[in-house]
């Protein structure tokens, strides 16, 4: 518990002592009944046809002890020229075990007010009570108008 404290307040502080710049991004947030969210986006690398994001997240419960601290990361790669973009992520439940993601998406129309992607996902669970999860495979089409 100590430890959570800490490194939540030790987040907010980097949070606010860091210059404001669009390559880097720090949210947090208290929900009720009392869960603390903290989410870090980065902006690992940038040139003309590629780019990387990273992000780490934080939640804890401090009302319910019986909930896991979730501790993830998740890191985005997208290639420019060709629209298509691959996001890998792991979260850690504690006894619950970790889910890990892939999704691979691809962009086939985008102007200013509107999107059309498609693309595909995975999802497992490794460890945790149940043990290894059965894999999770879809699509997807995403639309912003």
């Amino acid at each position: 518990m100590q430890k959570i404290v800490i490194f939540a307040l030790a987040f907010l502080a980097l949070a606010s002592a860091a210059p404001p710049n669009d390559q880097r991004e720090t949210k947090w947030k208290v929900q009720d009944p009392g869960i603390l969210k903290l989410q870090h986006r980065e902006k690992v690398f940038e040139n003309a046809n590629h780019r990387v994001d990273a992000t780490g997240q934080v939640q804890k419960n401090f009302v319910n002890k019986d909930a896991p601290t979730l501790l993830g990361g998740r890191v985005d790669y997208q290639n420019k020229p060709s629209n298509t973009g691959l996001g890998v992520e792991a979260v850690n439940a504690g006894r619950f075990g970790t889910q890990v993601g892939v999704e691979a998406s691809r962009n086939f129309f985008k102007d200013k007010n509107s999107a059309w992607d498609a693309g595909v996902s995975y999802g497992q669970r490794f460890g945790g009570l149940g043990g290894r999860s059965e894999p999770v495979f879809g699509g997807f089409v995403r639309g912003r108008f």
